[in-house]
């Protein structure tokens, strides 16, 4: 009897051990400007470009400081940068404004056109070095709305 009580307690133990986990979220560690989305449900995490995009995520407040980020990378697939909101971007050093939806990046190429959208106040600027496309397909200049 004191076997199986024994066997039953280590059971528990090792079950209680593999159901703690890193919970989805944002994450960085201590003393690193690199901050990383990661989605414990499907396993995959992002780089966060830059914090216009973590801004953009509304998750300035929501990102946890660890001592040591591998355990949580380790856990996940990279999916490399993380991908931009669907919405209208421009770089701080540039005047091109670019449209992502849905798959697809393009390039607004004139006021009016960004008036046809209905986007001339919706701009987001955002910092150099900034890569709408990730993730995405560039198709060059953007159709004009209907």
């Amino acid at each position: 009897m004191k076997k199986i009580v024994y066997i039953l307690m280590l059971y528990i133990s090792a079950t209680s051990l593999m159901a703690e986990h890193w919970s989805t979220g944002y994450y960085r560690a201590n003393g690193d400007s690199n901050v990383y989305y990661y989605d414990d449900e499907i396993r995959w995490y992002c780089h966060v470009q830059n914090d216009t995009q973590l801004e953009n995520f509304s998750a300035v407040d929501q990102v946890r400081v660890v001592g040591d980020i591998s355990p949580i990378l380790g856990l996940g697939q990279s999916l490399g940068e993380c991908p931009w909101l669907d919405g209208f971007y421009r770089v701080e050093d540039s005047e091109a404004i670019f449209r992502l939806y849905p798959g697809n990046a393009c390039l607004i190429t004139s006021a009016e056109m960004l008036e046809a959208y209905g986007a001339t106040n919706d701009v987001i600027l955002a910092e150099a070095g900034s890569d709408f496309a990730v993730h995405r397909t560039y198709i060059g200049q953007c159709y004009w709305p209907f």
